[in-house]
């Protein structure tokens, strides 16, 4: 190593001072049937659908709630009932964490007024 440089420097500078791979002359590149492939799998859950919608707040923020009730009646017990109780509890505020960040994209009901709702309800919740 030259003047005290590191691997990881050494490694990072021969990475950046080699010459890009070549192309190839084709209007089409690998990756972009990539995209089109995952486009298509995607394309279902592009658009909100008010059935998945409200199965995923009731069997996220109803167990949640339901968890937070237990908690607090076993917090006089014993204590690795409580941790174990709100580590579950845990699992479910990701899920609720993850529709309050579909509603912040508007992606998770048709209008914005009902993602805003259930967004600030959410967003409550979790912070």
């Amino acid at each position: 190593m030259a003047g005290g440089e590191s691997w990881q420097q050494s490694e990072y500078t021969d990475f950046m001072s080699s010459s890009a791979p070549e192309t190839s002359t084709t209007t089409e590149s690998p990756s972009k049937h990539r995209a089109a492939g995952w486009r298509e799998i995607v394309k279902e859950y592009q658009t909100p659908c008010l059935k998945r919608a409200f199965w995923q707040i009731g069997s996220s923020i109803g167990p949640y709630l339901g968890l937070w009730g237990v908690i607090y009646l076993t917090r006089g017990e014993a204590w690795w009932i409580t941790a174990g109780l709100a580590l579950l509890a845990g699992l479910f505020m990701v899920r609720v964490f993850i529709i309050f960040h579909d509603c912040g994209h508007g992606s998770f009901f048709k209008t914005k007024r009902a993602n805003d709702i259930l967004g600030f309800i959410t967003g409550v919740l979790t912070f």
